[in-house]
């Protein structure tokens, strides 16, 4: 896996290198994905109503969101000795 330094890219840019890796390469996927969160720390406090609209049905934009959440989670978990 590909390690991505954060300080070289922008939020917009990274989430669009997700969405492309996805398989939804188009800008008008990252384009949608902003309109509905406007970051990605705005995922975080998005009603599940809201979620699942910008989901609408589609397996790869559940998989963003699901992506973010694994994300979350390691963040918080407590370092292995």
């Amino acid at each position: 896996m590909q390690r991505v330094q954060l300080t070289t890219q922008t939020e917009p840019q990274l989430v669009g290198r997700v969405l492309v890796s996805l398989g939804l390469a188009h800008a008008s996927e990252r384009q949608r994905f902003f309109k509905y969160f406007h970051s990605v720390a705005a995922v975080r406090y998005a009603s599940h109503r809201q979620q699942r609209a910008y989901v609408s049905g589609n397996r790869q934009r559940q998989a963003l969101l699901t992506a973010i959440e694994l994300g979350r989670w390691a963040e918080k978990a407590p370092r292995p000795f």
